[in-house]
C-alpha cells in the first residue's frame, strides 16, 4: 500500500513538473521593446503635468506580447524620485507596433525621466502577422473652437466581429522628435463597418513645438483568445 502511494506521488510529481516546464517554455520573459519615447512638461494650476508617449513593438513573428509595460520614473535635480508610474499598454500581436500615452501630475518639475522596459510576457502564438488587418481612419475633419481643436472622423473595422480600438495622436516637432500624445478608446465598432468618433484637444495641452501629428489605430486585446474570436477562428 505504501509503495503504491509513493509510486502515485512520483507519477503526480512528474506530471506537475512537466506541466510547469511546458508553461515556462510557452513564454519568454523578455522586456518590452520601446521603439520610441517622448514627453513634454507643462505647468498646471496644481503643479506640473508631464505628457508621455510611448511607441512599443513586438519583434517576434511567433509570439504575442500579452503584457507590454514600462516603468516611468521622474527625478529631481538631486536625483530624488518625484513620482513613478507603470505604463501598461494593449497586447501586441506578432510583428506589430502600438502606442500608449499618459499624463503624470506632480508638484515639482522633473529634471530627468527614466523609462525602464518591464517584461512583456511574450507568449507562444499561432497568430500570424498577415492576419492582423489595420483599422482605417476616414473622413477626418478638424475645427478650432475657443482654445480647443475638435477632430471628428470615422474608424473602419476590418474584422468579421465587433471590435474596440484605440485612436492615438502623437505630437512631433518639425525634426520628428516625439513630444507626447493623446489617446481615445472607441469601445464597439460593428463588423466591417465605419463608426464615428470625436476627440478634443485643449490647445494649452498640445506641445508648443508640435508641427507633425501622427495617427495610429489598433485593437486593445491582451488575450489571444479575444484575437481568435475577432478572427473567427
Amino acid at each position: 500500500m505504501i509503495k503504491a502511494i509513493i509510486f502515485t506521488l512520483i507519477i503526480l510529481t512528474v506530471i506537475v513538473s512537466s506541466i510547469c516546464g511546458a508553461t515556462q517554455a510557452s513564454f519568454r520573459d523578455d522586456p518590452t521593446v520601446v521603439t520610441e519615447s517622448g514627453y513634454t512638461i507643462t505647468s498646471s494650476s496644481t503643479g506640473y503635468k508631464v505628457n508621455v508617449a510611448l511607441i512599443l513593438s513586438n519583434p517576434y513573428k511567433d509570439r504575442f506580447a500579452a503584457n507590454p509595460s514600462v516603468q516611468i520614473t521622474l527625478r529631481s535635480t538631486d536625483g530624488a524620485i518625484i513620482a513613478t508610474r507603470t505604463a501598461r499598454a494593449a497586447g501586441i500581436p506578432p510583428a506589430q507596433t502600438i502606442a500608449h500615452c499618459l499624463n503624470v501630475y506632480v508638484d515639482e518639475s522633473p529634471k530627468t525621466m527614466e523609462f525602464k522596459p518591464l517584461s512583456a510576457h511574450f507568449e507562444s502564438t499561432d497568430l500570424k502577422a498577415s492576419e492582423i488587418r489595420p483599422f482605417v481612419l476616414q473622413n477626418l475633419h478638424s475645427r478650432n473652437a475657443s482654445g480647443r481643436t475638435i477632430v471628428t472622423g470615422e474608424i473602419k473595422n476590418p474584422y468579421p466581429t465587433t471590435a474596440g480600438a484605440w485612436v492615438v495622436f502623437l505630437f512631433r516637432d518639425k525634426s520628428g522628435k516625439l513630444l507626447g500624445g493623446q489617446e481615445q478608446w472607441i469601445s464597439e465598432i460593428p463588423s466591417m463597418e465605419s463608426f464615428p468618433f470625436e476627440t478634443t484637444f485643449i490647445d494649452e495641452n498640445v506641445p508648443h513645438d508640435s508641427e507633425i501629428v501622427d495617427r495610429l489605430v489598433f485593437s486593445h486585446n491582451n488575450s489571444q483568445s479575444t484575437w481568435h474570436k475577432m478572427l473567427e477562428r
